[in-house]
């Protein structure tokens, strides 16, 4: 089956990020796969520096311009028009881009023949009150909560985490996924669809599509802070959320070192943020 790894690269905070994340998956990937970076091409977001833009058309990496069709200032919501980009690849595999490979993965990491796959969220955001509410806007019945939250362990509906998804649906996910989230972007009504849009929204598009559904687990979508990696079972990928719990981690600052290493033109991207520069330097204490 070939695979489509998609990821948003823009200006700011998400390119060294982004960067690191097209290193990682250059170094580790050991099968024929295509990797997409989606660059926002709107006013309201500044794009990648030009040395960016080389570095991942140095590592093979296809660059395509994307659109927010849900709401320009919500910057999270670009991540669902990574689902509408046009790829030969029969999964497409989506990696938020504060997310980085830690290990080899071949053609035997089989990751499911499902429609859809991604991993409980790590949370449970909601109050049951709040999840109902959203159900009635939805013109939905509140399922039983029979699913637990992947590090809390909270009872909660069916709901995602949706730094790594991997569909062989993109394009049908995308339109119902767009639907909902505009249906329910609403901020007076459910204040917490900010930041939580995409989560929020994302069960009612795969339910409604009647997609098949694997649940992701931790070694292959690792959360920091909340769980310490054992530096003797590394990840597949691990989601760091914040580049100082990245730094907090000697497993993913060993990686993050070595890529630096591999492809010196890192030293110089990671440069402009504060903490990740510190990757540069050879102590971190």
């Amino acid at each position: 089956m070939k695979l489509a790894f998609v990821f948003v690269c823009q200006g700011g905070e998400l390119a060294p990020q982004a960067s690191l994340l097209a290193a990682s998956l250059d170094y580790f990937l050991r099968i024929d796969a295509e990797v997409i970076a989606a660059v926002p091409n709107y006013p309201e977001v500044f794009p990648p520096s030009k040395q960016v833009i080389q570095f991942l058309k140095k590592l093979n990496v296809r660059i395509e311009y994307i659109d927010n069709h849900i709401d320009r200032r919500y910057l999270i919501a670009n991540k669902l028009s990574c689902f509408n980009i046009q790829t030969e690849a029969e999964q497409l595999i989506f990696l938020d881009s504060d997310i980085m490979c830690m290990r080899e993965f071949r053609e035997e990491t089989k990751i499911t023949n499902a429609d859809f796959a991604a991993r409980l969220t790590d949370l449970s955001d909601l109050t049951q009150l709040e999840w109902q509410k959203i159900y009635q806007y939805c013109h939905s019945d509140l399922p039983h909560f029979s699913f637990k939250s992947s590090i809390s362990n909270e009872d909660m509906p069916l709901c995602f985490n949706s730094g790594i998804i991997v569909t062989t649906k993109a394009k049908q996910l995308y339109a119902k996924w767009v639907a909902y989230a505009k249906h329910l972007n609403k901020p007076s009504l459910f204040p917490k669809c900010r930041p939580f849009l995409d989560q929020i929204s994302l069960p009612f598009a795969v339910s409604s599509l009647g997609l098949s559904c694997h649940l992701l687990n931790q070694d292959f979508h690792w959360s920091l802070p909340l769980l310490p990696i054992n530096s003797h079972k590394l990840p597949q990928f691990v989601h760091y959320h914040e580049p100082i719990h990245l730094l907090g981690d000697d497993a993913s600052t060993g990686i993050a070192r070595l890529l630096i290493k591999t492809y010196p033109e890192l030293k110089s991207i990671i440069s402009c943020d504060p903490i990740l520069s510190l990757l540069n330097k050879p102590n971190i204490d």
